[in-house]
């Protein structure tokens, strides 16, 4: 349901947000219970979830209601999401992938890192999901999932010591920082007393995101280039270095950033090992 903004007062003025009814039967939720979405995407699920995630009975927490409302309306055989797009009749003729936010947005935002996915786990789903998903008779887009380290929702060391006017190094032992840490907006409050008394830290763990190669407290963090399955295709030298890394590690995947692709101007797109690079979106 949409937010809703109501004016209550002209004097003084006064604008409150109209609270949303107290739903509880999925089909309530649907404006038209008959119709079958073309947006499947379901808020707050993980890789893993698209995969596997089917409509229930059991209604457990929020994201089991939403996947209801979103894969169970109208009433069928229980499907994910990935099941739901390639049973669409008729098919689709594009179908636009976005996902993983929120295997590594939540624990940062909760603070519970025992919440990150792993990074077997999600390269795992990630790859199913595209190998069924890669089929001839539509066009696949992958967005980009988005550096969180970069969010302003962190505060690198680097940032604390520049606004405290002391060295970085001083900041990472006083809060119990490694190199690439970052905090949460609920630890500024605590920096200030812990860098004039630095015997009060470090920080507790839930205030501390640990950046590390391959992401916080040893897991992955996912970076903003697309990882897709290695096909066939040209292998253009324009495309290596900071462009192109492969991983034999994961199956042979191959990472792109085509932030960077030089595809530009009169190129607006490349094909890259039986992959279409495109910058101009």
């Amino acid at each position: 349901m949409p937010n809703v903004l109501q004016l209550t007062s002209l004097s003084p003025l006064i604008i409150e947000p109209v609270k949303a009814p107290n739903i509880t039967d999925p089909v309530d939720a649907r404006i038209d219970p008959s119709a079958i979405p073309t947006n499947l995407a379901v808020p707050g699920v993980f890789v893993a979830d698209i995969l596997n995630k089917r409509p229930t009975p059991t209604i457990t927490s929020a994201v089991d209601f939403l996947t209801d409302v979103v894969l169970g309306v109208p009433a069928g055989q229980p499907q994910s999401q990935v099941e739901r797009v390639l049973s669409m009749k008729p098919h689709p003729t594009t179908i636009f992938f976005w996902a993983g936010n929120n295997d590594v947005l939540f624990p940062v935002v909760t603070g519970d890192f025992s919440l990150l996915t792993s990074p077997a786990s999600f390269f795992a789903s990630l790859e199913a999901i595209m190998q069924k998903l890669s089929g001839a008779n539509h066009t696949l887009v992958v967005a980009n999932i988005p550096d969180v380290t970069t969010v302003p929702y962190l505060t690198s060391a680097e940032t604390i010591a520049a606004q405290a006017h002391v060295p970085v190094e001083y900041v990472r032992f006083a809060l119990g920082l490694a190199p690439g840490d970052t905090i949460r907006p609920a630890a500024q409050r605590l920096v200030p007393g812990i860098l004039q008394h630095p015997g009060t830290g470090p920080l507790p763990q839930m205030h501390r995101a640990r950046w590390q190669e391959s992401g916080p407290s040893g897991t992955a963090i996912y970076p903003s280039p697309v990882r897709v399955p290695e096909g066939r295709g040209r292998n253009d030298s324009r495309f290596r270095g900071d462009i192109q890394r492969d991983d034999p590690e994961r199956g042979g995947l191959t990472e792109f950033d085509v932030s960077r692709c030089p595809c530009s101007g009169g190129e607006p797109e490349e094909r890259v090992r039986g992959w279409r690079a495109v910058s101009d979106l």
